[in-house]
């Protein structure tokens, strides 16, 4: 106990010199935000040195195999922690070392392989799952990030693309709930996933007489999930739509971060399931979504999950069909966990950019629950910028109105657009037409055109990956 409090009191006397997250900076100067930034920095800090303190109970090192840590300057995993394993579909064998001279083929390979804390590079290429099924499976503490040249010397994630862009022959082959699943059940452990490009475009089922087809747009509508369809990246392929989502967070204890990635064409969610710790989404291009584009609840009687949203696009989230009802959610708010939303653009939500219809069952937890959205851009949400519960229907508010909203505990500077100039031509302007036309539903975005989204508005959504330079510090 004596080391744990000691430890603590280290924390705060070193707080004062810890920088702030590079793309995460506030334009508030208020001291009301001022006191908010602090408490939160206060808190991250606690947790931190708590883990550390743990672990030298234990007797292991800070950084050992808890996990990997990562740089509060740059907000990325350090590269010079863990041991490092490299993946190529190009020159790799998955009975290859793993080296960067000897790479695996496949991502699980490497994931099965590696131990825990170590640092997974993904060079250029097309990733499923193990013999090409719809799967990868995240199951100990480890880092994954793509985008590398084939010899591991430069990273870039829009020149040398890492993506995850299931076929038609990959429907039906999941085993659970997503494309990515992250089950880690260790506390105080660390889950990064950088650098990944997923698109679900070519393995929904869209319908096979061009029903919903606008022109300009290269799909017809998509078919919900169970019916067949036309699909495959000509739309030339017998198919069903699978009912998963991109990433699947199955009651997972590390803390987990999810940046610079791209997640297009979901038909089920993109980011969802539960989680008992920290979930950082920083810097992702969310386009073309089913239901909702991030839907996490807790899984801690005792305490809520911490849920960091900042910096990301998403643009057109819709049910599949007039039928499905009320779904179409940039961000909900979910019962068991707080969210921080800040710095994102959120627009074309059929039904609300965000949700904060649930209510805790337990009233002290509810008042307890933080949920904050400040200086974040909505673009042309037709109903409404957030709901609220109501009575048969959800009480829809637009973001000029936030100040009213009592459930939101910090709502400085937000703004609403209307004008897709904001994009400065990065948005698809045909597909923006459809959506507000009413003409169509889910069908599929461009996939080059959702990457054009990043680094499309300056300061605000996704911003530009800056290329760089990677000296070797790991295995042969």
């Amino acid at each position: 106990m004596r080391k744990i409090l000691c430890a603590l009191g280290i924390g705060l006397l070193l707080l004062s010199f810890s920088g702030q997250p590079v793309l995460a900076q506030s334009r508030n100067n208020t001291g009301e935000s001022s006191v908010r930034k602090f408490g939160r920095r206060v808190r991250d800090a606690v947790t931190d040195t708590y883990h550390d303190a743990v672990s030298a109970i234990r007797g292991e090192s800070s950084g050992s195999s808890a996990g990997v840590r990562t740089s509060q300057a740059s907000g990325r995993p350090d590269l010079l922690s863990g041991p490092k394993y490299y993946v190529s579909l190009a020159n790799g064998s998955n009975r290859s070392e793993g080296t960067r001279e000897a790479p695996f083929k496949n991502i699980q390979r490497a994931l099965d392989v590696a131990p825990e804390g170590a640092v997974i590079l993904v060079a250029e290429g097309n990733y499923f799952g193990t013999l090409r099924s719809g799967n990868i499976n995240i199951e100990k503490p480890v880092a994954i990030l793509g985008g590398y040249n084939d010899d591991f010397t430069e990273r870039d994630i829009l020149r040398y693309r890492t993506t995850v862009r299931p076929s038609v022959s990959s429907n039906e082959t999941q085993s659970g709930k997503g494309t990515l699943q992250i089950k880690v059940r260790r506390p105080g452990s660390n889950v990064t996933v950088d650098g990944l490009l997923f698109d679900r475009g070519a393995s929904i089922a869209y319908h096979p007489d061009g029903e919903g087809q606008p022109d300009g747009i290269e799909s017809s509508m998509m078919q919900p999930p169970g019916t067949a369809g036309k699909g495959g990246e000509e739309l030339d392929e017998e198919t069903k739509t699978a009912q998963t989502a991109i990433v699947f967070l199955d009651n997972c204890q590390s803390e987990v971060e999810i940046r610079n990635c791209l997640f297009a064409n979901a038909p089920d969610g993109a980011v969802k399931g539960t989680a008992g710790a920290m979930v950082t989404l920083e810097n992702n291009v969310f386009v073309g979504i089913r239901k909702a584009a991030v839907e996490i609840s807790g899984s801690m009687l005792a305490r809520n999950a911490d849920i960091r949203f900042r910096h990301n696009t998403v643009l057109f989230v819709w049910p599949s069909a007039p039928e499905e009802g009320e779904l179409g959610f940039g961000f909900r708010f979910m019962n068991g966990a707080n969210g921080y939303l800040d710095h994102n653009i959120i627009g074309c939500c059929s039904l609300a950019a965000l949700d904060r219809c649930r209510v805790e069952t337990i009233k002290e937890k509810e008042a307890q629950k933080v949920t904050s959205a400040e200086y974040n851009l909505f673009f042309q949400n037709p109903l409404g910028d957030i709901a609220l519960p109501g009575g048969d229907r959800p009480i829809l508010v637009q973001v000029k109105d936030f100040d009213d909203v009592e459930q939101l505990t910090g709502v400085a500077g937000n703004q609403d657009l209307e004008d897709p100039g904001v994009f400065d031509g990065a948005i698809d302007e045909a597909y923006l037409g459809a959506f507000r036309a009413g003409t169509m539903y889910m069908n599929r975005y461009n996939f080059e055109k959702a990457l054009a989204l990043f680094g499309a508005v300056e300061d605000y959504g996704a911003q530009a990956f800056l290329p760089e330079s990677v000296p070797y510090t790991g295995r042969r």
